[in-house]
């Protein structure tokens, strides 16, 4: 059995990931995308539409923490081994449904479905 995760540990892990995951998302998300600006001077295009893409993009780098929030199982693999399969596998699928929905080029109806479906699975509980 593994060791117990304390709840002062397990909130200080949230607040290390919340901060590495805000720094990553400092890179692409206007105005201080820094990584953006070259991106755009590279190709000779509008920095506002590369930041666009960037961003939808590095669409997991927002969810993601927020997913470690919602499914805090997601840091206990030791001790709940079930639990935190489920949770990894609704991460999954909400990051797979939300990217699916931004990117794809698929019909309104089905973009609209396939984010709700993502917002659920990533985080509605007692799902994962």
């Amino acid at each position: 059995m593994g060791r117990k995760f304390d709840s002062r540990l397990l909130r200080a892990v949230l607040t290390i990931v919340t901060v590495i995951a805000a720094s990553g998302m400092a890179t692409i998300t206007p105005p201080v995308c820094g990584t953006v600006f070259i991106a755009a001077a590279m190709v000779n295009a509008p920095w506002l539409s590369v930041a666009g893409h960037s961003m939808s993009l590095g669409l997991g780098l927002y969810l993601v923490p927020l997913a470690f929030v919602a499914k805090p199982a997601l840091l206990t693999p030791g001790e709940y081994s079930a639990q935190s399969t489920l949770a990894f596998a609704a991460v999954a699928a909400g990051l797979w449904c939300m990217s699916t929905a931004i990117i794809g080029r698929k019909a309104v109806w089905l973009r609209v479905i396939l984010a709700l479906t993502a917002l659920a699975l990533l985080f509605a509980p007692g799902i994962g």
